[in-house]
């Protein structure tokens, strides 16, 4: 079986490239595809680049001008993949300059469906637009559970390891300074009471007075953190190595990718919410389908108690759909040309 090469637009958003890690990582469940990844970063607005893209301006220009790329570095691509709004016109372009089948993850704004061969959606209010589909927020992880069949807990059982990402503030949500010593106390309270043991991960949004208090208790030996994946160390890409032993896991609630990427691993997910927490419609409309799902809930900082913890999490069930499955069907569906194989 041939080999498909896939042109993996990139910002500088993990959240962004790790969404397409997910869609190549459904595609591989199909054929083989070797990923070539290309750094962008936009010099003019997603208004004006929709209203130029739409007209049809040349490809090559829009690459050059408002991506500082060169056309002819573009290589030759069966598939182009990426999400953010950053990416969008440069997907695009690529894709009328070299013919190739081109999927995009996120909102298209002022962008044509019709640029698009899919638009993968995660909110329900897009899900019956053209050329578009609602989906779980893909996930490279989702290629199944990292815990082994026999540690993922079992309902109403109290964990002995979990999980807790860092995010932070957002344009959706803002955390106080007491906030994150409440989850801090929280994380400590539970292992006196429960004997919960946590891996703990930051993220560059997490202050860094906050990670340096984790990181400090990860250097109590036996006590409440077992390990602290600190993000300003080990960069990106952390969340297997926080995941790998959890039997479920606590989220900050800035960050539906985050969110989803703790569901698609087949875990029950917690989310932690601020009180200056502001969803849009269509983010409230994505946390309310995970929540109806019964694979995901969202709790207030201040609520964050040991029993809280066990209660919440006997209502959480996991997802039992391999959700990559699910998108590898939907390529093989839209995209015949390339994975009806």
């Amino acid at each position: 079986m041939r080999e498909l090469t896939a042109l993996l637009l990139a910002d500088d958003r993990p959240g962004h490239y790790h969404l397409s890690d997910g869609v190549i990582a459904a595609a591989r469940r199909v054929r083989p595809v070797e990923v070539v990844r290309v750094a962008v970063r936009r010099r003019w607005s997603s208004r004006i680049l929709a209203l130029l893209s739409n007209a049809g301006a040349p490809p090559a220009l829009l690459l050059r001008a408002a991506y500082g790329l060169d056309p002819s570095a573009i290589p030759r691509a069966d598939l182009i993949v990426s999400a953010g709004v950053e990416t969008l016109a440069a997907n695009i372009a690529a894709a009328r300059l070299t013919g190739a089948a081109n999927i995009y993850n996120g909102s298209l704004r002022w962008f044509r469906p019709e640029n698009l061969r899919l638009v993968l959606t995660s909110y329900a209010t897009h899900g019956d637009r053209p050329r578009h589909v609602m989906v779980l927020k893909p996930s490279a992880l989702g290629a199944g559970p990292l815990a082994s069949e026999g540690a993922r807990l079992a309902p109403g059982a109290v964990p002995e390891r979990m999980g807790l990402l860092l995010g932070g503030d957002s344009g959706e949500c803002r955390f106080a300074d007491g906030e994150w010593e409440k989850l801090l106390g929280f994380v400590e309270a539970s292992h006196e009471a429960l004997g919960v043991r946590w891996t703990v991960s930051n993220s560059r949004r997490t202050p860094a007075a906050v990670s340096d208090a984790f990181a400090a208790l990860a250097d109590m030996a036996a006590g409440a953190v077992a390990a602290f994946v600190d993000v300003r160390v080990a960069g990106p890409g952390t969340l297997g190595r926080v995941l790998e032993h959890a039997q479920a896991v606590v989220c900050t609630d800035d960050s539906s990718t985050m969110v989803s990427e703790c569901v698609s691993v087949r875990l029950a997910v917690l989310g932690a919410r601020p009180v200056r927490a502001e969803f849009t419609p269509e983010e409230q409309g994505y946390r309310g389908f995970l929540a109806e799902n019964g694979w995901y809930r969202s709790i207030a900082i201040a609520e964050l108690t040991p029993e809280r913890l066990v209660a919440d999490l006997a209502g959480i069930r996991p997802l039992e759909e391999d959700p990559l499955d699910r998108l590898a069907g939907i390529l093989r569906e839209r995209l015949p040309e390339l994975f009806d194989v």
